[in-house]
Order: C-alpha cells, then structure tokens, then sequence
C-alpha cells in the first residue's frame, strides 16, 4: 500500500481501508501458497503441488475483489465533490490511478476541453517521492494531450482532452468551408471545360491531314522494262 496508518484515513473511508487490508491479507496468502506449490512439485509431491496451486488461485481472486471494492470506494470518497472536469487520484496504486483516468478521459471529452487531475504533492508517499505524477504525464504523452504541470495549483496537472486535443491537422491558412467551396468551384470549371472539349466549335479545330496521293509511275521509266521482258519473250519462243 502507498498509505497505511493515520494517514491512510486522509484519502478513504475505514471501510475501503478495511478492504485494502483484505486484499493485503490474500496476496500474501496468495504468495505463500505459490511458493509451497513449487517447493512440494520440485520434491515431486506433484498432487500436492496440484493442491496447493489451486489454492493459490482462489487466494488471487479473492485478492481481485477485495481489491476492486477497496479502489471504488476509495475513489468515491475523494470525488464526491467533483464534477467531471477535475478527478482526485489520492489513495489508489498507479495502475488503478491511470485506469481511473483513462475512464474519466473516456466519459468527459465529449464535453470538457480541460480535464484537472489532482496526483498530490507527494507529501504521504514512501520517500515523498510522487509516484502518480510521472504514469499521469506518460500517459498524456502518449494519447498526445497537452498537460500543464503543477496547474491550477502544486499537485495539480491540467489535461486538454476536448477540442484542440491530440494531433492536430496542419494548418492550410484557410477556413473548411473556404476549402469546400473552393474545390467545389474548381470542379464545376473542369466540367465545363471538358465540355467545350467535345462540343465546342468544330471550327477551330485543325483541318484534317490531306491524304498524299501516290505519284504515278513515269511512262517513259516504264518503256525500257517493258521492252526488256518483251526480248526476253522473244528469245524464249527462238
């Protein structure tokens, strides 16, 4: 747990820390019964280890459920008072925190530009060191939403997950409607130009090729082949 003690009673209810405290309680159970399980297969007590590693089974959800009762109330007591555009992440395990986010992101970006996330200061965590902080601002790098650290105030960072979110388009200097009526017209200029194309005026466009006629072959070249093949006859029929 990242809370225990007094100070845990700062972020949730008794009754969720009761069930931290379940959950705690299966997970080493949990733990205890994995370890025999493997101790008693390698001594090749396998029917044991079988035994055993069931039980470890039912340890781990009893562990999940404990657990997930524990995570909603505590994420209730800390947002009662909060709208959809702030959530409070004080009390909850880093994965818990950015599963709660995500839903939030989720459920709110249809209707909120800016969502606040409060991750504490650190002040209760093991070292002060903050632990929340640093999965918040991956999780903004990845899903590409601006974030602002420390914002409204120290512990607080501010997501953009509405309008102007995520990666923005590049931008062309011109309005979308400028652009729509602007392709518009351009292709109604194509359309008429391509029916100029093929019904325009029939003047203006080139004279057919003339059709080169073929020169007719000189008589006077002709005469002396004609005269050849008659000799030639002639000498045949001698």
């Amino acid at each position: 747990m990242e809370f225990d003690g007094p100070d845990a009673l700062l972020y949730m209810s008794q009754e969720a820390l009761d069930w931290r405290k379940k959950a705690d309680e299966h997970a080493k159970l949990r733990k205890k019964l994995a370890d025999d399980s493997k101790a008693a297969f390698s001594s090749g007590d396998k029917g044991r280890a079988k035994e055993l590693s069931d039980q470890a089974k039912k340890e781990f959800t009893l562990f999940e459920e404990a657990n997930a009762k524990a995570v909603e109330l505590i994420f209730e007591h800390n947002n009662a008072k909060h709208g959809l555009e702030t959530i409070d992440l004080h009390g909850l395990q880093v994965a818990e925190a950015i599963a709660k986010l995500e839903e939030r992101v989720q459920k709110a970006k249809s209707s909120v530009a800016e969502l606040v996330v409060i991750v504490g200061k650190g002040n209760h965590s093991v070292n002060n060191v903050r632990k929340i902080l640093p999965a918040v601002k991956e999780f903004a790098a990845t899903h590409k939403y601006p974030l602002a650290d420390d914002t409204p105030h120290e512990g607080y960072v501010q997501l953009t997950i509405g309008s102007g979110s995520g990666k923005a388009p590049a931008d062309s200097g011109t309005a979308p409607n400028d652009n729509k009526a602007s392709t518009k017209a351009k292709k109604k200029e194509e359309k008429k130009a391509e029916k100029k194309d093929t019904s325009g005026d029939q003047s203006a466009a080139p004279p057919p090729a003339e059709k080169k006629s073929k020169a007719p072959a000189d008589p006077a070249a002709a005469e002396p082949e004609k005269k050849k093949k008659k000799k030639k006859a002639h000498c045949i029929i001698l």
